[in-house]
């Protein structure tokens, strides 16, 4: 069991009397190292170093160190090895200042806000990961007790990678390579062919890298995304998946051709074959889907994307993961490939990262597919649109009356059940999660105001997606178990476990609903999945009985300062930093 990291080196500050002192917002030291750093020009603390700083988060300390809002506190966590549990030996004896009280409070709101859970409860998710029934529990490099994992598996693990630590990368990694995906060019669809790739030409490239397929560094992660993405799209073939059928070949059409009161003349929408087929029931029209020739998918896949080209982007704003021109090229943004080729992410991370760039891969392709219907297809095909005539031709629908007119998270809605998202928005992925799609009001994509996801009372539902199921879809094993012959059911086996629910207030939600787990699902998982569930139970248990005689208290007097609320916050600090004095914003 790893001891924590310290996060800072506060001292030489004299504490507030009792447990609870007033909240003193004191940033700049009397020391001289704060005589020579300003407020952003501080060394990095170990969790900044590691994930990265949102310098909006505003975690401060009484010393120049820069922290990082994702930063567990009371008690601490390192920020590699967070899945193993801190030792709690030693009762919590008050806060050395005020501001300490803060940044625990700050940083667990800023991780509600951004993450929707707290960086605490991420360790039994990122844990355990699962490739065969050879290798059913395997550690994802945020744990360091190997003994958690059973004799005769650990034997397997030592003799078949030849590493003594099974939970060492060494270990890990070697299992990785065992069980993986083979990557198999000659079966892919041609759009995903090398030859469709063309370079990215930058003046500061990456030393010992060329961001080009013929670069081994790059294709060596680059092509288990796209063998992954061939094999889940290929499934959806085999499948007859609804969403593939419906954006092949589902009704493209007017809004007020179809339905009565659209939200504006010339919205859009992509009919599924059941809506269509209710659609032209209602206005007496024979359906597509009654007749059409929908035998051969690949084919059809091939042909609306036959001049599909790829390429990369280098973009600072890691939320966006890739860019579609029309059906001409996809850019795949390059700062996740990075950490994967730099080597610095765990084997728990770099499965995220990989079935993560896998989803843009096959959200862009849905962006490529539907630009290339409506301006390649008319009526014989399904497709009413007047492309031509269109005041704004590049206008994407709503699939059967949704609220939200963006075919890429209309794409993981229907494969996944929602968008999947990264949480928070940085370069290396500490969490991943799928949920209700849409209900961003303030998304800049055409809306449809009136539907019932964008009320008050709706519910935002949320579903973690642990690492653990993200290796299971990258193992042979799972392609190969006959006894699951349709890949693609239930979002490719993704059963929701940790779940959450949130009102949709407006603007935005700001208190996101607690991360529970649904314990109905409980008799049909497998016994990796069960213990990661006791291991999350067993990590509420210790938070509890670290926090039960204080934290309440504590984060009640802290929730009436100026401090806790984002539009006073930033001015109240700033202000307090320009006159580097002591400023009691005690509720009392």
């Amino acid at each position: 069991m790893a001891a924590p990291v310290p996060d800072d080196d506060s001292r030489g500050i004299v504490p507030p009397v009792g447990p609870f002192g007033s909240i003193s917002m004191a940033y700049v030291n009397s020391g001289p190292e704060a005589s020579r750093q300003g407020p952003g020009e501080g060394p990095l603390s170990p969790w900044a170093a590691r994930f990265g700083r949102e310098e909006k988060s505003i975690p401060y300390s009484a010393t120049t160190i820069r922290h990082s809002a994702l930063a567990p506190e009371y008690p601490r966590l390192d920020p590699r090895y967070y899945g193993d549990n801190p030792n709690l030996q030693e009762h919590f004896a008050g806060f050395e200042r005020g501001m300490d009280e803060d940044r625990l409070h700050w940083s667990e709101k800023y991780q509600n806000h951004s993450m929707h859970m707290y960086t605490w409860q991420v360790g039994p998710l990122n844990r355990y990961l699962s490739f065969s029934p050879r290798f059913p529990k395997v550690l994802g490099g945020h744990a360091t007790n190997e003994n958690i994992i059973d004799p005769p598996v650990a034997d397997a693990i030592r003799r078949l990678t030849g590493a003594q630590n099974v939970a060492s990368d060494e270990a890990g990694f070697g299992v990785f390579e065992l069980e993986r995906i083979k990557v198999d060019e000659s079966q892919w669809l041609s759009f995903f062919q090398r030859d469709r790739w063309w370079d990215l030409e930058v003046e500061d490239p990456e030393p010992g890298v060329r961001w080009s397929v013929d670069d081994p560094k790059v294709w060596a992660e680059l092509s288990i995304c796209l063998e992954l993405a061939n094999r889940m799209m290929k499934a959806m073939v085999n499948d007859k998946h609804d969403w593939l059928r419906t954006i092949l070949w589902g009704r493209l059409d007017y809004w007020r051709n179809v339905h009565p009161d659209p939200p504006d003349a010339y919205t859009r929408v992509l009919l599924s074959q059941n809506v269509d087929r209710f659609v032209c029931q209602q206005l007496g029209l024979q359906c597509f889907f009654d007749f059409a020739d929908m035998e051969d998918w690949e084919a059809r896949l091939e042909e609306l994307l036959i001049g599909l080209k790829w390429s990369f982007m280098d973009n600072a704003d890691t939320r966006i993961m890739g860019l579609t021109e029309g059906r001409k090229i996809i850019q795949l943004e390059i700062n996740h490939l990075k950490y994967l080729i730099e080597g610095k992410a765990t084997l728990a991370e770099k499965c995220i990262i990989i079935f993560f760039e896998t989803v843009a891969i096959l959200h862009e392709l849905t962006h490529a597919i539907g630009m290339s219907r409506l301006q390649t297809e008319g009526p014989r095909l399904n497709n009413y649109i007047n492309y031509k005539d269109d005041p704004d031709p590049g206008l994407e629908p709503l699939v059967d009356f949704d609220g939200m007119a963006e075919l890429g998270h209309a794409c993981e809605k229907a494969i996944f059940g929602g968008a999947v998202e990264q949480l928070p928005i940085m370069r290396l992925s500490i969490s991943l999660w799928a949920g209700t799609w849409p209900w961003r009001r303030t998304a800049p994509y055409p809306k449809d105001l009136r539907n019932p996801a964008f009320s008050e009372d709706y519910q935002i539902r949320l579903w973690r997606i642990p690492a653990l199921w993200t290796s299971k879809l990258l193992s042979e094993s799972f392609w190969n178990d006959a006894t699951v012959p349709r890949k693609s059911d239930n979002g490719f086996h993704l059963t929701r476990i940790f779940t959450s629910a949130t009102p949709n207030a407006p603007p935005l939600p700001r208190d996101w609903g607690n991360v529970i787990v649904d314990r109905s699902v409980i008799p049909n998982l497998s016994d990796v999945e069960r213990e990661m569930v006791m291991d999350w139970d067993e990590r509420h248990a210790l938070w509890d009985m670290f926090r039960q005689s204080w934290y309440q208290e504590s984060q009640g007097r802290w929730k009436f300062t100026p401090v806790s609320e984002w539009g006073t916050r930033v001015d109240f600090l700033f202000l307090n930093i320009l006159s580097g004095s002591f400023a009691d914003i005690s509720p009392s």
